[in-house]
């Protein structure tokens, strides 16, 4: 059996015989006992480590360094692990390390094919294997930047997934939200009503320490002109931006056998500077069928019946957010480049490999007009540059509508190449044109719409007199996080500059 199998089986077994670890790793974080200095994490077996790593709803952050290194390289290492697990405690995100020749730091190279020393992010989100759809997995992210705390905080939360969470845009896809997870329809719901543009960490972290209690929503600021956003505010008595942020947990009536109605709760202690442990504990008040609180009044004595349903709730939920996944993955998949009855046809760009096919690496004379966006709204972006192409043959020759390229790249494959053309991580998302004879850069202040899109391009097109650009070399441009093959496991959702106060 190979490492990689023999991990899986584990895990499979683990859950079988102890389901409920993870509500106690909740139920510990909501007392305050996770991810202090003190609560450093090592592994002395494989078993060890998976019994942690893939029990946890919430994040694990892993680092692994040589053996051979000095004495005071070592110290620095774990002094390294101690300060960034203080700093991710208000996170719940715990953080570990092993050595390279170690039993686990043996198997982990052996199962992910890394060079210590090496950070590694396993993500609170449990996968289905493709090989086998009953065995669940998590894979990692690895760190390739420099070990600034700054910089591998905000990769770290960058990373986490917000794959349980629902954008809401109007009544249609609240709606829509309201009915999934039909197997369960008691499912109470947690809306989120935000000022922001993007979801900050707290509330993805959030959503994955709940996920098998709650199905998770969130309206981004619904008052920044989107009638159809400000009347999803307004059925939950939100009038005005001063009155954002706001957190509603919503209960299914059961007088209502249409499931048109709710009990609505707004959690009136919630503010701007609530923190993850408060915003746990005051949520769990009101999910008293939450994993957590089943198994904290069960005691020592939990009926395994119980816990079986726990884990078969759990997996069907981690079975329909994967469908979802799926179907982004294979709807942005499907987008190759070629040319069409308009031009070339918009491509989905998640990794180095792709990137340097698809836009760095184009005849002289060509034009690429880049889209950095947020993961869930890849399909959407593609969506509104297949009719910016569209418009451009109408107005173009056939020859330089053949010229201009389209890309729409995942955020967060690309972070150090935002960086790069003064891209602001927390307003996605973001177009820059480039060209590349010579090669210059301009960056979209507008609105991301087709007609706004359309006049950037006209006015852009003849970069060489255009006004407004940057000299670039391509040889200078950071590399992906992802170089080739499979885009990330857990791509996140949301970037922005900075955490702090912040959902």
């Amino acid at each position: 059996m190979s490492t990689s199998s023999t991990l899986c089986l584990l895990l499979t077994l683990f859950w079988l015989c102890c389901g409920c670890l993870p509500c106690k790793a909740i139920d510990n974080a909501t007392s305050g006992d996770a991810g202090s200095m003190s609560n450093m994490l090592t592994f002395s077996t494989m078993e060890e480590f998976t019994k942690t790593a893939f029990s946890l709803q919430l994040p694990l952050v892993v680092v692994v360094f040589n053996d051979e290194e000095s004495v005071e390289r070592t110290t620095e290492w774990k002094e390294f692990v101690e300060e960034l697990s203080s700093l991710l405690h208000d996170f719940l995100i715990r953080v570990g390390y092993v050595t390279s020749n170690s039993e686990v730091g043996k198997h982990l190279k052996t199962i992910y094919g890394f060079n210590p020393p090496s950070l590694m992010f396993f993500d609170g989100f449990l996968s289905f294997s493709p090989f086998n759809s009953s065995t669940l997995n998590k894979y990692p992210k690895f760190y390739s930047g420099n070990l600034a705390y700054k910089s591998v905080l905000r990769w770290i939360l960058q990373s986490i997934a917000p794959d349980f969470i629902t954008r809401l845009e109007d009544e249609n896809d609240l709606w829509e939200w309201f009915h999934q997870m039909p197997r369960y329809p008691q499912l109470p719901r947690v809306l989120y009503f935000t000022g922001k543009s993007y979801v900050g960490p707290v509330y993805r972290l959030l959503s994955q320490a709940l996920h098998p209690d709650a199905v998770f929503g969130v309206v981004l600021d619904p008052f920044a002109g989107d009638p159809e956003k400000t009347a999803l505010a307004r059925l939950y008595d939100l009038h005005h931006p001063a009155e954002l942020p706001a957190l509603f947990v919503l209960h299914p009536r059961a007088d209502d056998p249409d499931g048109l109605e709710d009990d609505v709760h707004r959690l009136q202690s919630f503010t701007p500077k609530s923190t993850l442990h408060g915003i746990l504990n005051d949520l769990l008040k009101h999910l008293p069928e939450a994993s957590a609180n089943i198994m904290r009044n069960s005691g020592a004595g939990a009926d395994p019946t119980t816990i079986g349903d726990l884990w078969k709730r759990r997996l069907y939920i981690l079975g329909e957010v994967e469908k979802a996944r799926q179907a982004i993955r294979k709807y942005a998949s499907n987008h190759t480049s070629g040319p069409s009855k308009f031009g070339n046809r918009p491509v989905a760009v998640r990794s180095q490999d792709e990137w340097e096919r698809n836009c760095l690496h184009l005849p002289t004379g060509h034009q690429c007009l880049v889209a950095f966006s947020e993961f869930a709204l890849m399909e959407k972006a593609i969506s509104i540059f297949e009719g910016v192409a569209e418009k451009c043959s109408g107005l173009l020759s056939s020859e330089i509508a053949q010229r201009v390229h389209f890309v729409v790249v995942d955020a967060t494959s690309s972070v150090e190449v935002m960086a790069f053309f003064g891209v602001d991580p927390g307003h996605l998302p973001a177009v820059v044109l480039l060209v590349n004879d010579p090669e210059l850069y301009f960056n979209f202040d507008g609105s991301f719409s087709e007609d706004p899109l359309v006049e950037f391009c006209q006015s852009k097109l003849q970069a060489q007199t255009a006004s407004g650009h940057k000299s670039f070399s391509v040889k200078k441009i950071p590399p992906f996080s992802i170089s080739k093959g499979e885009p990330p496991e857990h791509p996140s959702e949301d970037t922005q500059e900075g955490y702090e106060g912040d959902l």
